[in-house]
């Protein structure tokens, strides 16, 4: 049975510069170290020597709770962001698109989004579905990762169970191929 204490001595300024490589933003920083370091402690409850090396195991904790945080922070936010859009709508319903919003003498009229815009990014939405169509979906799944998770390649090519390089390959073949369906007309699109 390992220490746990002097695990997280071994492998805590390791992890703390992980949380620096990880974090996209000065601001997030500290946030990343923090739950770098909750992660290392758990690492240090939870290692067992016949699952592996201390090491890749103290790593792994520690960005999958930085990726866990990030999540948690931007579901508040946005969970934060539709309650006063809530509370706005509560409170301001003019009974008419004339209806004086500000005192500058603007209009509902005036600062509503175009319906047109609206429906550009509904256009905009649906030919990218229809583009991620001629992906595979391990090229789709390792896209949305990379780039809507944020996931680094060096995670999501240990889950996949390949090389770094074999991962950013599959990212690149999934963005050529993008990039030649939106060279042609989808109509004409034969790379599928």
């Amino acid at each position: 049975m390992h220490d746990a204490e002097d695990f997280v001595r071994r492998y805590f300024t390791a992890v703390r510069a992980i949380a620096r490589l990880e974090a996209r933003h000065p601001d997030e920083a500290a946030d990343a170290e923090s739950d770098a370091l909750l992660g290392l402690h758990h690492a240090a409850r939870t290692f067992q020597p016949h699952r592996g090396p201390e090491p890749g195991w103290a790593r792994y904790k520690a960005r999958a709770e930085i990726v866990n945080g990030r999540r948690e922070r931007l579901h508040r936010v946005a969970d934060r962001r539709a309650h006063h859009a809530d509370a706005i709508l509560a409170i301001a319903r003019p009974a008419s698109l004339d209806a004086p919003v500000a005192d500058g003498g603007a209009r509902l009229a005036d600062v509503l989004p175009d319906p047109d815009d609206h429906l550009a990014a509904v256009d905009e939405r649906l030919l990218l579905q229809r583009a991620l169509g001629v992906l595979t979906s391990r090229q789709r799944d390792v896209l949305h990762r990379r780039y809507t998770e944020g996931e680094l390649l060096r995670s999501i090519a240990d889950d996949l169970g390949v090389t770094e390089g074999r991962a950013s390959q599959i990212v690149a073949a999934a963005l050529g191929r993008l990039r030649a369906y939106f060279a042609h007309p989808a109509a004409e699109w034969q790379g599928a």
